[in-house]
Parts: C-alpha cells; structure tokens; sequence
C-alpha cells in the first residue's frame, strides 16, 4: 500500500526528492530491490549531495553481493561525511568480499580510529587479520571484542579455536564452555569441545560432547574415532570397539585397523581379526 501511494504522490508531483526517497525505501522492504536501485539513483540525480540516498544505495549493492559498485557508493559516501564510521566499516565489508585484505583492514583501522569502542568493527578487524595469518594480533582483537562486549559468542569461538590450534587445551576448553552455555546449533563446536577435553583428561565430559555433536548428526570418522578413544580411556570396550568400527567404516585408515585388530585378537573374534588383517 506504502508503494502505491507514494507512486500516487510522485505522479503528481515527481520532482519530491524526500518522496521518491521514502519509495525507495519502500520498494526496498518489499524486496524489490531493482527498482529501489533505480529510485534511489533517481534521488542521486537530482539531489547528488544526498547522503542519505547513496548510503541507502551502498548498503543495498552490499547485500545483493554487488561488491563493487558498493565500494564506489560507500567512496561517495565518505566523500560527502569523511566521519561516517559504518561507511568505512561496510566499504571494509566489501573489500574483505572481494579478497582485497589490505584495503579492507585499512578501512576497519579508519573506522575505529572514529569509532574505537564498537566491538562489531573490532571483531571485522580481527577476522582480517587473522586471514592474513596474523594471529597475535588476530586474537588481540578478539579480546578487545570481549573487554567491549563481555561474553560475545562470535569472539569467544574464535579465541576457543586458536587456543585449540595453539595446543593449550586448558585455556581452549573454559572458552569452549563458555561458548556451548549458548547451546549452539552447529555440532562441529560440540566435537572440537569434546576433543579438548579429552586432550586434559576429562574423558567424561568429553564423551557427554561427542555423543551429543554425534546425535546433532554429525558423521565425522574423526569424530567417531576420538569417541571410541574416550571409551576406550572409560573402560567401555564394547562402545569402543562398535565405535572404532564405525570410524574404519566411514573411513578405513591403518590406525583404526590396528586398533581393531587388537580388540578382536583379545576377544578371540579369528574371522574378524582375519579380514581386518588382509585389509591392512
């Protein structure tokens, strides 16, 4: 109704620049996106000072994956406020899109030398960096993150993850249960918090999290493996070797057929023992 009147309204009177503005707006919430774009270069056109309408025109070439002429807007957008903020930080947006990683992380440090305490323009940061490889700084900025945002769950992964790469696994599994207080969805977060868990001997807990990633669906023959190995450590032989079975199932591999084999030698289980032996 919003995009009836308004065309109404410009029909009688076309030259209402803050109308034609608030129909494209309106186009926009109706997902009609072309025809926003084109109202809103109508906008520009006639009135190409407007900050308003080119921000509005950037923001949506940044979601249609239209990186560049995102980056041409948000330029223009700068022009017209060198102090905008968010258009530094969304013209990182899209350059980090584009692969272009030096232009992005400058356009994050400009956005943060006008907006320093906004943890989203932190984290952007930190995620440039740490695709350059530049992990202490990378994880600086993950943690400035959390001094701004306490308990930010985005940060805290990320700090899990590289804590688990780094090897210190004490560290690794207090950001990991942090995290899974959110009771995430994603259950690769429940198989990497079982796995440092089980790497500080909390072989408990580390079962509970890989049976729990392995209900969410996962099918992981790593997944199986490291459950196999905690049962194995919990004297559960049974569910370990019918875990071990899943894992050379899924992905036959030397390792899980040794360990099979053993398992069936001491269980006098010969025709088993004999097959595992001829596919090693």
């Amino acid at each position: 109704k919003a995009v009836g009147h308004y065309r109404t309204a410009l029909g009688l009177s076309p030259n209402l620049t803050s109308v034609r503005l608030k129909y494209a707006e309106a186009l926009e919430k109706a997902q009609r996106f072309k025809e926003a774009v084109e109202q809103y270069r109508l906008v520009i056109k006639n009135e190409p000072s407007s900050k308003e309408a080119r921000n509005a025109l950037a923001e949506l070439h940044l979601r249609g994956k239209n990186y560049d002429s995102a980056i041409d807007e948000y330029k223009e957008v700068i022009r017209l406020d060198p102090r905008n903020a968010a258009a530094y930080a969304n013209l990182g947006v899209a350059y980090g899109a584009k692969g272009a990683t030096a232009q992005e992380m400058d356009s994050y440090r400009k956005a943060l030398a006008l907006r320093p305490k906004d943890p989203i323009i932190h984290y952007n940061l930190a995620e440039a960096l740490d695709k350059q490889g530049k992990t202490k700084e990378a994880q600086k900025g993950y943690q400035k993150v959390l001094e701004l945002k306490p308990g930010d769950l985005g940060a805290t992964l990320r700090l899990a993850e590289m804590e688990m790469k780094a090897k210190r696994y004490g560290p690794a599994a207090a950001l990991y249960d942090s995290v899974l207080k959110s009771a995430p969805k994603d259950p690769a977060i429940y198989a990497d918090a079982a796995f440092v868990h089980g790497e500080i001997k909390q072989y408990r807990k580390a079962a509970d999290l890989y049976e729990k990633a392995i209900r969410m669906g996962v099918k992981d023959p790593q997944v199986f493996y490291g459950l196999a190995s905690i049962y194995e450590k919990l004297g559960q032989k049974k569910e370990a070797v019918a875990f071990f079975e899943k894992a050379a199932a899924a992905r036959p591999s030397v390792e899980t057929y040794n360990v099979l084999s053993l398992y069936y030698m001491k269980e006098k289980r010969y025709d088993d023992a004999i097959r595992i032996y001829q596919n090693l």
